[in-house]
């Protein structure tokens, strides 16, 4: 889930399907209330067109990068084509490199054009600390087509937790494991890869019913990362020892092993602030899903 920070200032953002003329957004308190009323939310109104002969459908020059930013998606258009939602993954001058090839062949002329709509945050929005806060999106389609609603839910914490999984996690385990398949892979793609793992790492750790944020020692799902980013790169067909080891077998042990780790790390001798009051009591120790009042 997404988390921002108590005090802090912050922006929400959502990518819809297709460009939009204008959206609304309502943000609303986890008891529903209202914490902001419906209001205009910001379009991305970035718009440039490919220059000249592109090197490939996922490599070419744009007129100007100015406003266009690395790890956001955006709407590739053509007259003959279509249109497309792209990732940039690179920014060199006014070459853009996507994240992955566009799904037409590109032209001179083709339109690369923003999909982002924010809402800022400000540090009286993330006064209160919570789950479940959600913001309501209402988007009117540049195209003309039916106007769109969508939902953001996140959360306000005071702190964030540590991702179990990062770029150069991946990057290691990439050049131990699978030296010949790092060039498939640019900087952007690592870090997606890596935010995969540790979105699931995460998801296990609320399915046990605690806030990732309130643990005390993120170090110990160090573990749990590494296996989730065996499930991921599974995904994208690397397997260790592949052609002797049977891949469905393969994803089910590593599963039930993530899962596993989660749960080692989550019974650990660890402190959790369970009522999220900045204060570990002396004499309390969370293990598992109990708690346990040591008396001296």
């Amino acid at each position: 889930m997404l988390t921002f920070i108590q005090d802090q200032a912050g922006t929400l953002e959502l990518y819809p399907s297709g460009r939009a003329a204008s959206a609304t957004v309502t943000v609303y308190k986890p008891g529903g209330g209202e914490l902001i009323a419906s209001s205009s939310a910001t379009v991305d109104s970035t718009s440039t067109t490919i220059s000249g002969t592109p090197t490939s459908n996922q490599v070419f020059a744009v007129a100007s990068a100015s406003g266009l930013a690395v790890g956001r998606s955006y709407a590739l258009e053509s007259a003959t084509e279509g249109s497309s939602v792209v990732e940039i993954a690179e920014i060199s001058g006014t070459t853009i490199t996507l994240a992955q090839p566009a799904s037409f062949d590109l032209a001179s002329g083709d339109a690369l054009r923003g999909l982002r709509l924010t809402k800022a945050l400000t540090a009286a929005n993330t006064a209160d600390r919570a789950l479940h806060y959600r913001a309501d999106w209402i988007v009117t389609p540049a195209d003309g087509g039916d106007v769109q609603s969508f939902r953001t839910m996140f959360s306000i914490a005071r702190m964030q937790f540590l991702p179990p999984c990062t770029r150069d996690d991946v990057l290691r385990y990439l050049s131990f494991q699978f030296p010949s398949a790092i060039a498939r892979y640019n900087g952007e793609e690592l870090a997606n890869l890596a935010e995969r793992a540790s979105a699931r790492v995460t998801r296990l750790v609320e399915s046990t019913g605690r806030a990732p944020e309130l643990v005390g020692r993120a170090d110990l799902f160090a573990d749990a990362g590494l296996l989730a980013l065996k499930l991921v790169l599974a995904d994208d067909g690397l397997v260790p020892q592949a052609g002797t080891i049977d891949l469905l077998e393969f994803t089910d042990s590593t599963r039930r092993s993530l899962q596993q780790a989660v749960t080692e790390a989550v019974r650990a001798a660890q402190w959790y602030d369970h009522d999220d009051d900045g204060v570990v009591d002396q004499n309390r120790l969370e293990v598992g899903p109990f708690a346990m009042r040591i008396v001296l």
